[in-house]
């Protein structure tokens, strides 16, 4: 009798976990853009030249979209269109963003963007985004573009005040805490209130260093020089210990959070959205169903070696 009812509950168990998955919306970030204009300074990556830069053309972005519709729509995919770079330095972004629409294929919940690029505010607000996250480095010109350091910050306060002018209910201010713009973190819902926006969608994040085991001493020396303080440890995503040579990076919380299947403007599949310099490449949705590439021996065996954190450049991620 016991082991009918605990056959029983198993498989209602098993139809609720099934029902859950196919609700569940499933998240791939296709890169529109490897280019970017900001050169943070906590990103340790694109100031070192890590990253191939290069646009996604429209007709390759038509190419995925087309050839994935009726899997992208069954599966109930949800598009990102930003891996790596800036997404509005891609000047087909919103052609590709239309063509999406047009397809009803659901874009992501939210968008982010460093703002410092001559756009059409009302067109980038006429998408369904539920939240478009601004990221700033500071609220004056001075720290922003001291953390920022390539962009504008009149053009990004001009395209900002726009965007709320039309619909501050969606736009959210972002802030990664460096050593520089600290001081001004409590400042940040009065700032934005001042400009128009809305105190509760103010966003002070946390700072990482991303796939440390692949940065070299002096690469990782930059980064502590130019993000780290005492005051800014609460906000960093992993502890460190500066009597060792290779500052101990630990992520202060344990597993892989990260596994979103990811196409590079180039074409090339990994399974990992902190994966920047795509070490793990699974495929080119440029010559094959992305169906075919998420049910390869490849693919399945890079998800399991990431859940576990087996990659080499695993180690210590945050």
């Amino acid at each position: 009798m016991v082991n009918i009812i605990t056959y029983k509950w198993s498989r209602f168990k098993r139809r609720v976990y099934r029902l859950l998955i196919k609700k569940r919306k499933l998240e791939l970030i296709i890169e529109t853009s490897a280019i970017c204009n900001a050169r943070c300074v906590w990103c340790w990556i694109y100031n070192a030249n890590k990253v191939k830069p290069g646009l996604m053309s429209l007709e390759y972005f038509k190419k995925i979209i087309d050839v994935n519709e009726n899997f992208l729509k069954k599966g109930g995919w949800l598009i990102q269109p930003f891996f790596r770079g800036e997404a509005l330095m891609n000047p087909r972004l919103f052609d590709m963003l239309d063509y999406l629409v047009n397809k009803e294929i659901d874009l992501s919940y939210h968008f982010d963007t460093n703002l410092s690029v001559q756009i059409d505010v009302k067109r980038l607000m006429g998408f369904p985004w539920k939240e478009i996250r601004v990221n700033l480095g500071g609220i004056t010109k001075e720290v922003h573009e001291k953390v920022m350091r390539n962009t504008n910050f009149e053009l990004v306060l001009e395209n900002l005040k726009e965007m709320l002018k039309i619909n501050k209910d969606i736009v959210y201010l972002k802030v990664n805490p460096t050593k520089y713009n600290i001081h001004q973190i409590d400042k940040l819902r009065d700032f934005f209130v001042s400009i128009g926006g809305r105190p509760d969608k103010v966003m002070p994040y946390t700072t990482a260093f991303i796939i440390p085991y692949a940065a070299s001493i002096e690469e990782k020396k930059y980064f502590f020089d130019n993000v780290v303080s005492e005051n800014v440890e609460p906000y960093l995503r992993f502890e460190y210990d500066l009597t060792k040579n290779d500052f101990g990076i630990k992520a202060k919380v344990s597993g892989c959070k990260f596994l979103i299947p990811s196409i590079t403007f180039d074409g090339e599949v990994t399974v990992c959205s902190h994966d920047q310099m795509v070490k793990i490449n699974v495929g080119n949705a440029f010559t094959t169903p992305l169906k075919t590439i998420f049910n390869s021996r490849e693919y399945r065996t890079a998800i399991r070696k990431g859940r576990r954190q087996e990659f080499y450049f695993c180690k210590e991620c945050n």
